[in-house]
C-alpha cells in the first residue's frame, strides 16, 4: 500500500474539482459521482521465429474507474464552512492475456558396421565313369566368406508448447479529503492518497503450458556376405577302349573361385 498527501490553497473565485480538496469547499450539498469503465482490446504478436507461433489476443474488461463521495456542513464550533469526501480512482489496470506456440523438431541418425570373416576348407570325392572314361578325382576348396551387417535407425521427434499468459488485478488510489473555508477569500484543504490492491481481486497471474509431440523410428539392416577362394584337385583318369588294354594317367590342378555376392535387406 503506497501513501503521499497533498495540501491545497485557494481563492473562491478557482474552478471546483473532485481532486482539489480546497476546491470542494464551493459545494452546497452533497454529491455522489461515480464513473465506469469498459475496455476492450486485441493484441497483435509477431514473432520472427518460424518455430515460433503467437496468434491474436482479445479481451475485454470492466470496472470502476472513479467514485466519490462529498459531505459538505458547517462547523458550529469553528463558524467555517468545511467539506469532507472520500475518492477511489483505478491507478493501474493489470488485465493482460498472451498466447503462443512453440514448435520444436529434431532428427537423429545412427549408423553402425560390423564385419567377420569366416575360412573353411571343403574335400569333394568325384568317382564317375562312362562307357569309355573313369574319373578318380580329389577336390579341395579353400573358401573364405566375409560378411558386412550396417544397422541404420532413423529418429525423428516433433513437440509442441502451447503457452497461454494471463494476469488479473489493478491498483486503486482511495482519497480521503478534508477542506475547510477560512476566509471568503481563501480555502484550506488536504488529501491522502492510499494505493493498495482492488479490493476483492488482488493482482494474480498465472502461465498455462501444454505439450503434444510424437516420435518416429525407422530400422534398416543391410547384411552382405562376398565369398571367394581357391581350390587344388588330383587323382586318376582311366580311359577304356575296346580290343586294347585300359590306360590310366594321374592328373592334378589348381585355380581360383570367382567371388560371388549376396546381399539382404531388412
Amino acid at each position: 500500500m503506497g501513501l503521499s498527501g497533498a495540501f491545497t490553497a485557494i481563492a473562491d473565485d478557482a474552478t471546483a474539482a473532485s481532486w482539489n480538496p480546497a476546491g470542494l469547499i464551493q459545494l452546497q450539498r452533497a454529491e455522489v459521482s461515480v464513473v465506469l469503465r469498459y475496455a476492450r482490446e486485441k493484441d497483435r504478436h509477431h514473432s520472427s521465429d518460424r518455430n515460433v507461433t503467437v496468434s491474436e489476443n482479445e479481451f475485454d474488461h470492466a470496472n470502476v474507474n472513479y467514485f466519490s463521495a462529498v459531505y459538505p456542513f458547517y462547523a458550529e464550533w469553528l463558524k467555517k464552512n468545511m467539506v469532507i469526501s472520500l475518492n477511489v480512482q483505478e491507478a493501474y489496470d493489470f488485465t493482460q492475456s498472451f498466447s503462443s506456440d512453440v514448435i520444436e523438431k529434431s532428427s537423429d541418425q545412427d549408423r553402425v558396421s560390423s564385419s567377420a570373416a569366416f575360412r573353411g576348407i571343403q574335400t569333394d570325392i568325384v568317382q564317375d565313369a562312362n562307357a569309355t572314361t573313369m574319373r578318380n578325382l580329389v577336390f579341395v576348396s579353400d573358401l573364405e566368406t566375409k560378411t558386412i551387417t550396417t544397422f541404420q535407425q532413423l529418429l525423428s521427434s516433433d513437440l509442441i508448447t502451447s503457452l497461454a499468459f494471463e494476469q488479473q488485478g489493478g491498483i486503486d488510489a482511495i482519497t480521503p479529503a478534508w477542506a475547510i473555508k477560512i476566509t471568503p477569500a481563501l480555502s484550506f484543504g488536504t488529501a491522502i492518497n492510499l494505493y493498495q490492491d482492488r479490493p476483492g481481486e488482488s493482482i494474480r497471474s498465472r502461465t498455462i503450458a501444454t505439450y503434444a509431440g510424437n516420435s518416429d523410428s525407422d530400422v534398416g539392416i543391410i547384411s552382405s556376405k562376398t565369398t571367394s577362394g581357391t581350390y587344388a584337385f588330383n587323382g586318376t583318369v582311366t580311359f577304356t577302349i575296346p580290343g586294347f588294354p585300359p590306360v590310366t594317367t594321374n592328373i592334378s590342378g589348381e585355380g581360383t573361385y570367382d567371388p560371388f555376392s549376396n546381399v539382404d535387406t531388412s
